[in-house]
């Protein structure tokens, strides 16, 4: 069984599975994002911060405080063989899983690397940033590079986010180091060794360059990504149109996959630009992935 919610006030039967924290690159505390979740109307909320469990144990106690579940999770950036991008999730993880903390720990030094190179590359530039500004925006985590785009509005080199990203820190960009990368196997397999269920987060954007290949391609996508292990996928996000939410639900049930959906929540004004809960699924679908993660009684 599952709904999307995409307007109104949030049923207290709803979940939303994919949401980010002040810990990588949102704008909120984890105890703020949970009140903003039950102020919201979810019973359930899952922490999907991008590497990072850094958020989980404050998230976790202000949930319990006010009695929301609060599903332990992350997001993994991988590429294929093809030098596909995906992004994918983990429920349930267990957040002392050694394996999952090595792999995150070789991760995070290697963002910290990218760090150095992206305000290296900009003070070359002429675009000079304080690296101890660019770590207060980052609040305790790993600095990202949506830090180092916060700290150049700031700066006044641009007007926003967006066009940091369009003129300096995207893919390709004169600022852009190359990314740190893991295979999709080597991430479903760390998922699913600290217990968790593993899903492919938003499988297409329809307003990027290269939607109409990567619809094309999505069959073949998932025939690697289910070899090594994925048993879910987002299919209710909110850059995923009516008609493309349908398809991906209907791709997901003939393939055995679980449906998940979430607004990919950074906080207010930040990208997707959903509100808290506005797309959600029923609880029903978090007591699937339980049963399906290892920490089911």
């Amino acid at each position: 069984m599952w709904h999307a919610r995409c307007r109104g006030r949030t049923s207290a039967v709803n979940a939303d599975l994919h949401t980010h924290t002040a810990r990588s690159d949102g704008l909120l505390a984890p105890a703020e994002l949970v009140r903003q979740a039950a102020a919201a109307g979810l019973a359930c909320l899952a922490l999907t911060d991008h590497d990072s469990l850094a958020g989980i144990a404050e998230a976790t106690a202000a949930a319990q405080a006010i009695g929301l579940r609060l599903v332990p999770g992350v997001e993994l950036s991988v590429r294929d063989s093809q030098r596909n991008e995906e992004h994918l999730l983990g429920f349930f993880i267990d957040p002392a899983s050694p394996d999952l903390q090595r792999y995150l720990h070789t991760l995070q030094d290697a963002r910290r690397q990218m760090a150095e190179q992206t305000l290296h590359a900009l003070r070359q530039l002429g675009l000079p940033l304080s690296a101890e500004r660019v770590a207060e925006l980052a609040a305790g985590a790993v600095v990202t590079r949506p830090h180092i785009a916060r700290a150049m509005v700031e700066a006044g080199y641009v007007s926003d986010e967006r066009e940091a990203f369009d003129r300096y820190l995207g893919n390709g960009r004169p600022a852009a180091p190359e990314r740190p990368s893991p295979s999709p196997s080597e991430a479903i397999a760390t998922i699913r060794a600290a217990g968790g269920v593993a899903g492919l987060a938003h499988p297409i954007f329809p307003q990027d360059a290269g939607a109409a290949e990567r619809q094309a391609s999505l069959s073949t996508r998932l025939d690697g990504l289910s070899e090594a292990g994925l048993q879910a996928i987002e299919c209710f996000y909110p850059d995923a149109p009516a008609e493309l939410r349908a398809e991906l639900a209907q791709l997901a049930q003939r393939r055995g996959l679980l449906a998940t959906g979430g607004t990919d929540y950074h906080g207010p004004g930040k990208a997707p630009y959903a509100e808290l809960g506005q797309v959600s699924v029923d609880t029903t679908v978090v007591a699937d992935l339980e049963r399906l993660s290892r920490h089911h009684p």
